[in-house]
């Protein structure tokens, strides 16, 4: 018994000596983790031994400490494990630093990456570990791609980062502070590519480039969470546009695009995305022509609690930006707010609303519109169920709905009396469906005005009409643009002429085309004029202008071109909206009585010679003069007292 005891023993013995060997060896083997910290003793320069303390040049398995105080520049190749920036990192172009482990940064980081003409390798740096910033980075380039920050792992942005022509790459990317761009001219644009992106901060874009939200499987931007892209400026009148790409974005903030200045273009919302969950705002800017679109393409959408915002126009013969929702499967509007753009003529006024999708549910509840211009329904399936509030659904033209073949409208949960809405003079609602469900109330109850014309699915209309018909001032030996648009209300995509005659041979072309426009959507044409020399002040030329598709004509309108003198005295630049009265029109154009916004303002009536036809007090118009006799039909001119918004009318 004791010699086993004393086997054992022995054997135990010999384990701790093998374990003892092993560990020496491994010790010997393995160096000591060195924390290198910059003491800049010599100059500035990374690759410098003696500017670190201990001396030597951080390897891969070294910490690197830059404390406050202190400016590290990089300018080639380096690694290191950790990074800790308090001081200040200067990375230099085709300078990269690969970090083997995290970045932590409460100081400030600088990446230039130069021209990318001339750019040979990746600028800035590249972790294995996560990426944290609680203070400021700047990454600075031209049209190169390979400049930025890269995580494995994640970055987080808790500071301020300032980012032009850079790429933000990582797993998840979470912005809790102020990340922004003002990539413009030649520099490209600000690319984030991510897994997953949280904001909870504030997004920014100040120039006309705009950047990308791009590449990603989940983007959620929380409630506080702003993404908002630069208005026009002199220098650069566009405003900037939002693009989102990503398999599912979540929107619970404000996703707004930039505003145009004067006679620029204002910017776009384009979402692309698989699944999208809107609880925020999403809004396309405004412009003095047009306002922007938004265009959203899902496969599912959840629009609960939400506001989607075209652009708004402030020019008379402009029109507001339209909504466009392009939905695979199944789009869920309930409780849901959508208001296209607003102001323009006739029937361009507001922008216009469309829904593509398979199965579409309609349930705006309580306080919740959904309004525009035109409203275009094309689904399988269309759904309303709900509606409590008279006109909750509603149109200042024309409400369609087009269902496939073995597709269906039910609208049996609306008891709503009057509750979809269409301020048209005829054809206020149009339905294309083969099955068309009515609420035990009937049609007549829940539609203000007249009931729906129900056409078969499978019906082809050709159908088109111009929606504006611009007056235009400018001075003699002048020369200048002005636009055409039109509206296909056909049921299916049609191409269109324009043949353009003018009285006095002031317009340089005589047709126009405008190709592929899907059904109920609008286009435009550009027109090009010069006023000669020997042009008289105050004379007017008229063009006359024929809208037709095949052999079809389908609409006649004018426009108009003034010499020298601004028309009623208005100035003949563009003024900010701001300092002009909104008035609204409605009808437009009108056969008989028309409404104006301002019902507590003096609106001033005049004839295209420019002579006063009537003063209106009560924001209505009978289509009399001074004297209570009925005036010819044409065009008509309202102004506001403070001499804005003159609105172009027509008498049929």
């Amino acid at each position: 018994m004791g010699e086993k005891n004393c086997q054992q023993c022995n054997r135990r013995n010999k384990v701790k000596k093998w374990a003892l060997l092993l560990f020496f060896s491994i010790s010997c083997i393995v160096p000591a983790l060195v924390i290198r910290t910059f003491t800049g003793s010599e100059d500035n320069n990374w690759h410098n031994p003696n500017n670190w303390d201990p001396t030597g040049i951080p390897a891969a398995g070294d910490d690197v400490n830059i404390p406050s105080g202190k400016l590290c520049t990089v300018s080639d190749d380096r690694t290191c494990g950790s990074l800790t920036v308090a001081g200040s990192l200067k990375v230099e172009q085709n300078s990269e630093v690969q970090v083997y482990g995290n970045v932590e940064n409460s100081g400030t980081i600088d990446i230039n990456g130069g021209d990318g003409a001339t750019a040979t390798s990746n600028t800035g740096i590249n972790a294995t570990g996560d990426i944290v910033n609680n203070g400021r980075i700047n990454i600075q380039s031209i049209d190169n791609e390979n400049t930025g920050l890269k995580s494995h792992n994640d970055i987080t942005n808790n500071g301020y980062m300032h980012c032009n022509g850079a790429v933000i790459q990582a797993n998840t990317f979470t912005n809790n502070g102020t990340t922004f761009t003002e990539a413009g001219g030649t520099t490209g644009r600000f690319t984030i590519l991510a897994d997953n992106f949280t904001n909870n901060g504030v997004m920014f874009e100040i120039n006309d480039i705009g950047f990308w939200v791009n590449n990603f499987d989940v983007l959620h931007n929380r409630p506080n969470g702003n993404f908002l892209f630069i208005d026009g400026t002199a220098e650069n009148p566009d405003g900037s546009s939002a693009n989102f790409a990503t398999t599912e974005l979540t929107n619970e903030g404000t996703i707004k695009a930039g505003d145009a200045y004067l006679d620029g273009l204002a910017g776009n919302v384009r979402i692309l995305t698989d699944m999208l969950n809107n609880s925020g705002e999403i809004r396309a800017g405004s412009g003095q022509d047009s306002g922007g679109n938004v265009y959203i393409y899902a496969s599912e959408m959840d629009a609960s609690h939400s506001i989607h915002h075209g652009g708004h126009s402030h020019s008379a013969d402009g029109v507001g930006g339209d909504v466009n929702f392009y939905i695979e499967h199944t789009l869920q509007f309930i409780d849901a707010m959508a208001f296209p753009g607003s102001n323009g003529i006739k029937d361009g006024g507001r922008g216009n609303l469309y829904f593509y999708g398979d199965s579409i549910f309609f349930q705006p509840c309580d306080t919740a519109y959904i309004s525009a211009n035109v409203i275009y329904i094309q689904a399988r399936a269309v759904v309303f169920d709900s509606i409590t509030q008279t006109c909750q659904i509603n149109a200042d033209q024309r409400i369609i709905i087009k269902t496939t073949a073995d597709g269906f409208v039910d609208f049996s949960g609306v008891h709503t009396e009057n509750a979809i809405c269409s301020f048209a003079a005829d054809s206020q609602y149009i339905i294309y469906s083969n099955n068309v469900i009515e609420p035990s109330e009937g049609l007549d109850y829940i539609f203000n005005g007249a009931p729906p014309d129900i056409y078969p699915a499978d019906t082809t209309i050709l159908k088109a009409e111009i929606i504006n018909s611009p007056f235009i001032e400018d001075t003699i030996s002048s020369s200048g643009t002005f636009y055409s648009k039109i509206q296909n209300l056909s049921t299916t995509t049609k191409s269109f002429h324009l043949s353009l005659s003018s009285h006095r041979g002031w317009i340089t072309i005589s047709s126009g085309d405008i190709s592929s426009v899907s059904p109920f959507h609008r286009d435009s044409t550009a027109i090009s004029y010069s006023i000669p020399s020997f042009a008289s002040a105050g004379e007017v030329d008229t063009i006359i202008i024929i809208l037709s598709s095949g052999t079809a004509t389908l609409d006649t309108e004018y426009a108009y071109i003034k010499a020298t003198n601004p028309l009623l005295g208005i100035k003949t630049e563009k003024s900010s909206p701001s300092t002009r009265l909104r008035l609204i029109v409605f009808p437009n154009p009108f056969s008989s009585v028309v409404r104006f916004s301002c019902i507590h303002q003096e609106i001033k009536i005049y004839d295209i010679s420019g002579k006063l036809v009537k003063i209106v007090r009560d924001g209505i118009w009978r289509g009399d003069d001074v004297y209570g006799k009925k005036v010819d039909m044409g065009i008509y001119y309202a102004r506001t007292p403070d001499g804005g918004t003159v609105k172009l009318l027509k008498i049929k």
